[in-house]
C-alpha cells in the first residue's frame, strides 16, 4: 500500500510539473504576441500618420463634411482652432461661409467642436480617414488623421510613427526645415507612402518627387479598366492574381518616373482602353515600390473615386502596402523593365 501511495504521489507531481510547463510557455507565447496572431495582422504598437490635406484638388473621398452650428458674421468670422473659415461670393453676389476643420480625427463617426465651450461645427471624417481606422482596428495598427501638415510634420512629432502616408494635393506649407524633417525620417529606415493625387502634390520641390516616385501628367481615363499585375509576390498584390478590373480615374506620369529607379507592381493594360493618351511607350504604371536611404516607399495611383476605398481588395492592396512599410513583410524593391 505504501508503495502504491509513493507511486501516486509522484505522478501527481510529474502532471502538476508538466502542466506548470505548459501554462509558462502559453505565457511566453502570448507576450510575444504570437500566441493567437491573425495571419496578415500587423504588430499593434505600429503606427502611421495619415495625411489628407488638399491645398490644389479637393477630392471627394478626402471631403470632411462640416456643418457649422452657429451663425458666422463673414465681415468678422472668428479664429478657431483646427478650423479655417472660408468666405465665398458666388455670380449672384451671394456671399457664404464654410468652415473646414483640419485637425485630428480618431474615431469614423460624427463629432462635434467647440468654440468658447459653446458647439461650433459637426464633422464627419472623411473616406479615406475612416478606412484607414477602420483598417488599424481590424488589423492591429494605430492612424493618426490630420489635414493639418505643418502641425504634424516635425522631427519631434515624426518620432512618434513608423510610416507617414499622403492623400494630398499642392503645395503643402511645409517650412524649408520641415521638408527636411521628413526625408530624414523616411531616409533613417521608416516608411512613406501615397495613394492616386500624392503625385499631384509638391511640384516646386525636387526631392518630393524622387521620394514619391513621379509626377502627375493627366488622367485621360476615369472608366473600367484591366490591370496587369507584374509582381504577385508583393504584399500589396498577392491577392489580386494575374490582373483584374477596375472602374477609377487613371492617371499617367512624367519624371522623375523611371523603371530604372521604381519596382512596378502593376500596369494599365492598354488593350482595354481607346485613347492611348501621351506616353509613347504605353508604359502607365499604376503602383510601384522604391527604397529611399534606409527606408521603404509604396505609391498607389488607384483611389479617386469613394467606392474605391470601399472596395475589399483596394483595401488588402492598401494593407499590404502598409505592412511593407512597417517593415512587417518584405518585397523585392529592385527596379526591371515591364513583363510581358
Amino acid at each position: 500500500m505504501n508503495t502504491l501511495r509513493c507511486l501516486l504521489g509522484m505522478a501527481l507531481l510529474l502532471w502538476g510539473s508538466l502542466l506548470g510547463a505548459t501554462q509558462a510557455a502559453w505565457a511566453v507565447d502570448k507576450s510575444s504576441g504570437k500566441a493567437d496572431k491573425k495571419s496578415g495582422d500587423a504588430p499593434a504598437n505600429k503606427k502611421i500618420l495619415l495625411i489628407t490635406e488638399s491645398r490644389g484638388y479637393r477630392h471627394s473621398c478626402v471631403t470632411r463634411n462640416t456643418e457649422l452650428l452657429v451663425s458666422i458674421d463673414p465681415q468678422n468670422p472668428p479664429k478657431v482652432k483646427d478650423v479655417e473659415i472660408q468666405v465665398s461670393k458666388g455670380k449672384d453676389g451671394k456671399v457664404s461661409v464654410q468652415a473646414v476643420y483640419i485637425g485630428r480625427v480618431s474615431g469614423t463617426k460624427p463629432f462635434e467642436i467647440k468654440h468658447e465651450g459653446k458647439p461650433f461645427a459637426r464633422v464627419q471624417p472623411c473616406v479615406v480617414e475612416v478606412t484607414f481606422l477602420e483598417l488599424g482596428k481590424k488589423h492591429g495598427f494605430e492612424a493618426t488623421c490630420t489635414q493639418n501638415s505643418r502641425e504634424e510634420i516635425n522631427v519631434d512629432n515624426l518620432k512618434n510613427y513608423d510610416a507617414v502616408f499622403f492623400y494630398t494635393t499642392g503645395e503643402l506649407p511645409l517650412s524649408e526645415v520641415q521638408k527636411s524633417d521628413l526625408l530624414a525620417f523616411v531616409r533613417s529606415g521608416k516608411g512613406f507612402g501615397g495613394s492616386h493625387c500624392a503625385t499631384d502634390t509638391f511640384y516646386k520641390w525636387k526631392e518630393y518627387g524622387e521620394l514619391i516616385g513621379a509626377y502627375f501628367d493627366g488622367h485621360p481615363w476615369h472608366q473600367k479598366i484591366k490591370v496587369l499585375v507584374e509582381d504577385p509576390a508583393n504584399p500589396a498584390t498577392k491577392h489580386l492574381g494575374k490582373s483584374f478590373e477596375i472602374t477609377d480615374e487613371i492617371y499617367q506620369f512624367k519624371g522623375p518616373y523611371s523603371r530604372e529607379k521604381l519596382r512596378v507592381l502593376m500596369r494599365l493594360d492598354m488593350d482595354s482602353v481607346k485613347d492611348p493618351a501621351k506616353r509613347q511607350d504605353r508604359d502607365n504604371a499604376l503602383a510601384w515600390v522604391h527604397e529611399f536611404g534606409k527606408g521603404r516607399v509604396f505609391y498607389t495611383a488607384l483611389g479617386h473615386r469613394d467606392e474605391v476605398w470601399r472596395d475589399e481588395r483596394f483595401q488588402q492592396h492598401i494593407l499590404g502596402g502598409l505592412r511593407f512599410l512597417f517593415g512587417q513583410e518584405k518585397a523585392d524593391t529592385a527596379p526591371r523593365a515591364a513583363s510581358k
